[in-house]
């Protein structure tokens, strides 16, 4: 592949982004072949950039997962307190969950390497200790 210029590749990350279509859909929309774009993708400065707005993305998760867990324990609060029964067993597991919910995301920045390979940042960013999540199910 020759040397791509800088407003295609914008382009193109912009599209991926966007996620408004699959890896075969943004090559057609760029006039690329799936070989073009892998190698592209595979480049040492997409790739650091793709794993700065991963990075990005995390943070902002994270965010919003304290946001949420803030109002989650006020809940389970308010719950607790009731001075009546209430029937609010499903907002309670919600906010447990809530609470629990961003075991498995980065806590800092400093977690992440940037000598990962693409194959080493999939399965930090896809996979989890499932074990973990067994208090989900309710017990008979």
């Amino acid at each position: 592949m020759s040397k791509m210029s800088s407003n295609r590749a914008r382009a193109l990350l912009a599209d991926l982004i966007r996620a408004e279509s699959d890896w075969v859909g943004i090559a057609e929309n760029h006039k690329l072949s799936t070989h073009e774009l892998a190698a592209w993708a595979s480049r040492e400065d997409t790739l650091r950039t793709l794993g700065a707005l991963c990075s990005l993305a995390d943070l902002q998760t994270q965010l919003l997962l304290g946001r949420c867990r803030l109002m989650a324990a006020s809940r389970l609060l308010t719950l607790a307190t009731a001075e009546e029964p209430t029937n609010s067993e499903t907002a309670r597991k919600a906010c447990v969950d809530l609470l629990k919910l961003d075991r498995h995301l980065p806590t800092t920045p400093d977690q992440h390497d940037d000598n990962l390979t693409p194959q080493q940042l999939r399965e930090i960013l896809y996979t989890h200790d499932d074990d973990e999540d067994t208090d989900h199910q309710d017990q008979p």
